[in-house]
């Protein structure tokens, strides 16, 4: 019986990765694969970065720091910036 892991891009269970890779994900060779992680770990460091900017706001605005008015602009911002 063949292991199953999970796709590092989807995290679909399979059993075979070049396979899956080639025909799922149509990468041709180890650049594309290295590029697509790439891309991945850059995503999952922005999602991490608004998650505790959020967090931060929370913190302002919960203290009367900040307007719920502000809290709305200033995550707006972030995202227009950020381009999540």
């Amino acid at each position: 019986m063949e292991s199953m892991s999970d796709c590092p891009l989807c995290n679909k269970k399979i059993g075979d990765l070049l396979k899956h890779l080639r025909f799922v994900h149509n990468m041709e060779d180890a650049d594309q694969f290295n590029q697509e992680m790439t891309k991945l770990e850059m995503l999952k460091t922005k999602q991490y970065e608004f998650g505790r900017y959020v967090e931060e706001l929370q913190e302002k605005k919960k203290n009367g720091k900040i307007t719920a008015e502000e809290y709305r602009e200033l995550i707006t911002k972030w995202v227009t910036q950020n381009k999540i």
